[in-house]
């Protein structure tokens, strides 16, 4: 995962603070683990006359979507679920963009007035490839070697993201411009939560490279202990 390849986006220029307020209404969220990866970021942007906000968490950034990466939806109070619902329920859609060139893993989710309504998610880390909806997944049989599983995961990309962009948003560089455009690298919209960063538990360099352990604080902040 990197800050290039997945983001949350909204449709129009939703004020930072009104993110930041649907993020720390999650149900158990610990906001000095949230911010031992760094701050939330917001940024917006235009694209073909379509305003937009992009949300960025680093957590996400390192461990990708857990709506896109399991076949199981993710429990209610999970941090993406609820930001999804809050957003979603306020700004009439929340949509989640992923698309990991490396491992063939992404896809997008969108969320509609307060319910997740589509789920699109490809995964090749596995043995076998599978494509995942709201209902469950299915195997990918008979992959063209050459074209491996990035196909099906530039339509499951461009499924979600028609609905909030139109066409023509299929891969990670695609993802890369709408972040680009929204200025993501911005202030970060949590400067003005106070912290003590010195009460902050820091990761070690060796458990930043763990993605188990990345899931597992990700699963934390979401209220699961």
């Amino acid at each position: 995962m990197s800050e290039r390849n997945l983001g949350l986006f909204l449709p129009g220029h939703v004020p930072a603070a009104a993110v930041l307020a649907a993020l720390e209404s999650a149900p158990g969220l610990d906001t000095g683990e949230l911010y031992a990866s760094g701050a939330p970021r917001v940024g917006h942007g235009l694209r073909e006359d379509r305003r937009y906000t992009h949300v960025a968490i680093p957590f996400f950034e390192e461990v990708g979507f857990l709506l896109l990466g399991e076949t199981p939806l993710p429990a209610s109070n999970d941090l993406e679920m609820h930001l999804g619902r809050t957003l979603s329920a306020a700004h009439g859609t929340a949509l989640l963009l992923q698309y990991d060139d490396e491992t063939g893993w992404g896809g997008s989710a969108r969320f509609e007035g307060g319910a997740l309504v589509a789920r699109d998610a490809v995964d090749g880390r596995e043995m076998d490839a599978v494509r995942r909806d709201l209902d469950g997944e299915l195997v990918l049989d008979n992959l063209d070697s050459s074209d491996w599983v990035w196909p099906h995961l530039a339509d499951a990309v461009a499924s979600g993201a028609a609905v909030m962009f139109g066409a023509g948003i299929r891969t990670d560089d695609d993802i890369a411009t709408l972040i680009a455009g929204a200025s993501a690298l911005a202030e970060p919209a949590a400067e003005t939560v106070p912290h003590d960063p010195a009460a902050t538990p820091q990761m070690r360099v060796q458990d930043a490279g763990d993605p188990g352990r990345l899931r597992r604080l990700l699963h934390r902040l979401a209220g699961k202990r």
